[in-house]
């Protein structure tokens, strides 16, 4: 069973390979028909030319025959079923002709051959198909991440097999039909003509200008245009007589239509397929818009080599969470659709600001929390970068480094399966092509070592820019996190959301699609990631908005936009040791008095001074309007230190 299976695959695989050479012989037995009817051919040629229209007509029944036998049901109920049938007719025609026992009644027959018109609309299905996956080839990542992945074998397109279905035998039919009357219109008034001539002739050389003008000689296909005519002067005598110019006139006009009828199927398909891929882009555009920020949706068109690889760069990571929807959504559990508007509110802003305002990625949406980004290939931030790392040849030995990894994984494959179907040709393939690859890594380390050697400013130059980039990208994220913050509390509802906890984080991270092979999952990784997601609940729970990492801190802490204050002795779930965090102001947010007391506080905390810790937080509190919730949190920690005669401890978050 299995092996009838296999070679039933295997015929249909090779049925697939024949489709092209088959459309290829179709566009060649169109052209033929074209230079028949322009009578191109030299009347000598006439039998190898016989011949080669029936090899061809053999071939299109062959074809049929095999589609019929391996293909089956699912053929026979296709649009092509019945295009290749009309495609095949005209075998009785060229069999006929062939033997030399064709008349003029087989004329529709002989004409039918434009039927192969139909084996040409085939391109038709191959550019007409809609794909909502256009970037199934462009986006591909070589590890078997596909983007947007569709299988084209299964794809069903009803409406278009339906067009097809009537819209090219109705052409075909209207061509022949058309042709057949052409013909018999020329013919007829031809033969009115030559009756008339012959009627009035008077004697044997009135007889004789006929028999000139309709010169037997001048047939092109003696079968189909010699008539025998009755001579009106020898009784019983026939006059044979030849209508090749009438013939020839039809088959010109025959002609002519021909190229009209695939001048607008060619038209037709263009226009057509012009608009799908139009309304193709559309759905694809809006599909990804919804899916992804429009920083990643932009990269998909203009240079998805980028979204097909892995990389690693430093980028800024944050994670924000609505304060209190936990019991919101307790509260309002009969009330679904006006819990999910108000955090629409809430996630609105958080996406204009991130991605409109900011140029940042929203990577997901997590209930009532929100993963972003800002930095790498999606951000115009970039461009600080490009030049230098172009001179230096960097991004094409990333990408030549990942495809070395990527062919000794697949060499290694062959290694390890014992698979029937691992061919040793395969494996030498792979191995050339991985020296290729190796030999081009080289060139261009060459090429680098070249450079540096040129110009040794470039070295310097690119630390520079790394350094602007990293704190461009900082700012970009510190700046768009406060914004958001601000704009929440401006909310106009009673009832809605107006406090957020953000954690922001900033160093090297993993980029890519890192889903599943059927599900898209471009985000990214690492321990830059993780420490953004344990500050987002840390800033709740030492009464902050916000919170940032040192790294952040460092790049920042000079920007005369921003003011800072340091958060005490925290540690987070997953990082063992005590770590430092800020939280963020604009400049123009709070008073440098204020941060001047906490951090006096902070620092005398640290020094095991609760009492004078407390006095400092004391006052902290009261230099912000409406008070300070850290400020109180940590004067409630000294207080318990100085009650109980200890120092304050380290300040462990929960979640």
């Amino acid at each position: 069973m299995r092996d009838q299976e296999f070679q039933k695959s295997k015929a249909e695989r090779v049925l697939e390979w024949s489709n092209k050479p088959i459309l290829v012989l179709a566009a060649v037995a169109v052209i033929l028909y074209i230079l028949e009817l322009f009578r191109v051919i030299p009347q000598a040629w006439m039998m190898p030319f016989l011949w080669l229209n029936f090899i061809i007509d053999l071939i299109f029944l062959v074809d049929l025959l095999a589609k019929c036998t391996i293909l089956g049901r699912d053929y026979l109920r296709s649009p092509w079923f019945l295009i290749d049938v009309m495609s095949t007719l005209p075998i009785i025609s060229s069999s006929l002709e062939l033997i030399g026992s064709v008349g003029p009644q087989l004329q529709a027959t002989r004409v039918a051959r434009a039927a192969r018109v139909a084996r040409i609309a085939r391109i038709t299905r191959l550019v007409k198909v809609a794909r909502i996956a256009r970037l199934v080839t462009a986006i591909r990542a070589r590890q078997g991440l596909t983007f947007l992945k569709t299988n084209s074998d299964l794809e069903e397109t009803p409406a278009f097999n339906k067009a097809l279905m009537f819209g090219i035998p109705i052409l075909l039919v209207g061509f022949i039909l058309a042709s057949s009357v052409i013909t018999s219109t020329e013919v007829g008034a031809h033969r009115e003509q030559l009756l008339n001539r012959i009627a009035a002739v008077r004697d044997q050389i009135d007889l004789d200008a006929i028999r000139k003008d309709y010169d037997v000689a001048k047939a092109y296909n003696p079968a189909t245009e010699i008539i025998l005519i009755d001579s009106p002067i020898n009784a019983g005598d026939q006059v044979p007589i030849s209508l090749s110019d009438a013939y020839q006139r039809a088959d010109r006009l025959s002609g002519i239509l021909l190229l009209v009828v695939l001048l607008t199927i060619a038209i037709s398909v263009m226009i057509s397929n012009g608009l799908a891929r139009d309304k193709s882009r559309h759905q694809e555009r809006s599909i990804l818009s919804q899916c992804f920020s429009p920083a990643i949706v932009n990269k998909f068109y203009s240079d998805p080599a980028v979204i097909e690889r892995f990389y690693n760069h430093w980028m800024t990571v944050f994670f924000i969470d609505i304060r209190g929807f936990t019991q919101a959504t307790e509260k309002d559990i009969n009330d679904v659709e006006g819990l999910a508007l108000k955090l629409r509110k809430v996630m609105d802003v958080a996406r204009r600001e991130i991605v409109i305002t900011h140029e940042g990625v929203v990577d997901k949406f997590m209930g009532d929390a929100v993963m972003g980004w800002v930095g790498g290939h999606f951000s115009s931030h970039w461009d600080l970068l490009s030049a230098v790392r172009g001179k230096l040849h960097m991004d094409e030995l990333d990408l030549i480094r990942q495809d070395i990894k990527s062919i000794k994984r697949e060499i290694q494959k062959f290694e390890t399966t014992s698979s029937i179907n691992v061919r040793g040709q395969d494996k030498a393939e792979l191995l050339s092509v991985l020296k290729e690859a190796k030999k081009k890594g080289d060139r261009l380390l060459a090429l680098q070592k070249e450079e540096l050697e040129k110009d040794n400013t470039l070295q310097l130059s690119l630390q520079e820019m790394t350094s602007e980039y990293r704190r461009r990208v900082a700012k970009s994220a510190v700046s768009c996190c406060l914004k958001i913050t601000r704009e929440v509390e401006k909310i106009e509802d009673p009832e809605g959301f107006r406090e957020l906890k953000i954690g922001i984080g900033s160093g090297p991270v993993l980029v890519g699609n890192f889903g599943s092979t059927e599900q898209i999952g471009f985000t990214v990784l690492g321990h830059t990631v993780n420490r953004s997601a344990r500050l987002e609940p840390a800033s709740a729970q030492c009464g902050c908005h916000i919170l940032i990492d040192q790294n952040t801190y460092d790049l920042l802490k000079d920007d005369p936009d921003f003011w800072f204050r340091r958060v005490p002795r925290i540690t987070v779930k997953g990082i063992s040791k005590e770590i430092i965090t800020y939280e963020p102001f604009f400049a123009d947010q709070v008073a440098e008095s204020f941060l001047q007391q906490f951090e006096r506080g902070a620092t005398a905390l640290e020094a095991g001074n609760p009492k004078k810790a407390l006095s400092h937080f004391n006052k902290a509190d009261e230099l912000r309007a409406g008070g300070d919730a850290a400020a109180k949190l940590w004067s409630k920690e000294c207080a318990k230190a100085i009650s109980s005669n200890e120092s304050v401890g380290v300040k462990s978050v929960r979640k």
